[in-house]
């Protein structure tokens, strides 16, 4: 996770408070749920099956209900080779995800409804940008 670095990344705010988990967190975590879903369209077309089909758990995408699977290793490796990628499918595994809160960190623990309500009025215009990118190794 890079925050604040305009240099490096598209957008960055910085960190205050104690929203660097929170909200970075919250972005890295939409950005794995991407990085899943394409492992599960390549992982199932690599086992000759539908993707909805395709579940994973403990570095594994398997075919539910038996015992047909296929390690995170190779499906990012077939992620690379656009032969072994399904039709339509772009090579890579690279994603990424803004995460833009419900609700808010309060450092200094105060959540009185009424300070809540002042310091942010309509809202808060901030979000955060993760970008995951898995290279397969060579």
């Amino acid at each position: 996770m890079v925050e604040g670095d305009t240099d490096r990344i598209a957008t960055g705010t910085g960190t205050g408070g104690s929203w660097s988990m929170p909200m970075g967190g919250g972005a890295i975590a939409l950005t794995a749920e991407k990085v899943i879903e394409k492992g599960k369209r390549v992982a199932a077309h690599l086992l000759e099956t539908a993707p909805v089909d395709i579940a994973f758990r403990d570095g594994q995408f398997a075919v539910a209900g038996t015992d047909r699977r296929v390690s995170l290793a190779r499906v990012v490796a077939a992620c690379f080779d656009p032969k072994r990628l399904p039709p339509g499918e772009t090579p890579g595994l690279d994603e990424s995800a803004r995460h833009v809160p419900d609700n808010y960190t309060f450092p200094m623990a105060c959540t009185s409804p009424r300070w809540r309500s002042t310091a942010i009025p309509g809202g808060s215009p901030w979000s955060v940008t993760s970008r995951c990118t898995i290279s397969a190794a060579r």
